[in-house]
């Protein structure tokens, strides 16, 4: 999904409007970017159930004692 220049000119506009604080286009496309791996990362480890989910806390946590902690070992940019 690809947001246009108009749209990102519009959410700058917000956010200056809302909290006063001045962006740019390219730190909001980064922002997203960055978010969007982030949440790429949630959705696979859910959708493999590497970790299981907890929906009152919504965090992992790991079925046996250890389990989280030895994900996050072998895959640290998940952490």
């Amino acid at each position: 999904m690809e947001f246009k220049e108009h749209q990102m000119k519009q959410v700058a506009a917000d956010v200056l409007a809302f909290a006063g604080v001045h962006v740019t286009t390219l730190q909001l496309y980064n922002h997203i970017r960055n978010w969007r791996t982030k949440w790429s990362v949630i959705m696979k480890m859910k959708s493999d159930r590497i970790l299981n989910w907890s929906e009152d806390g919504c965090c992992f946590y790991g079925s046996a004692e250890g389990m989280a902690d030895e994900y996050i070992h072998r895959y640290p940019k998940h952490h």
